[in-house]
């Protein structure tokens, strides 16, 4: 590294940052963008649902309460359990693929 003294613009950057980090979900880091690196490829034509499964996890689609971002109250239309943001793919009573939910 270096011994440059570090400036008040470098230390809110730095905490600007950290908050970032810290307001991430640690779910996300094991949803399939995070996990696999195939949907990468050049021409993979389901690459939108990979990233959309980590930005929102397709919640509307199994929520009962069909809102966007999950809350406390939400419930999984299909089992009945807390439905987080990645419930869907640990869901015991999906059958579905992310391909037929999201063409509903």
């Amino acid at each position: 590294m270096n011994n440059l003294p570090a400036t008040s613009a470098y230390r809110q950057k730095m905490e600007e940052i950290t908050d970032k980090e810290d307001s991430v979900e640690l779910s996300f880091f094991t949803c399939p963008a995070m996990q696999q690196t195939t949907w990468r490829r050049a021409n993979n034509t389901r690459r939108h649902l990979t990233t959309r499964y980590a930005m929102h996890g397709f919640h509307f689609t199994i929520c009962d309460a069909r809102c966007w971002e999950p809350s406390e109250q939400c419930r999984c239309r299909l089992c009945g359990e807390p439905a987080g943001r990645y419930h869907l793919m640990n869901c015991p009573n999906n059958s579905q693929s992310l391909t037929q939910l999201t063409a509903q």
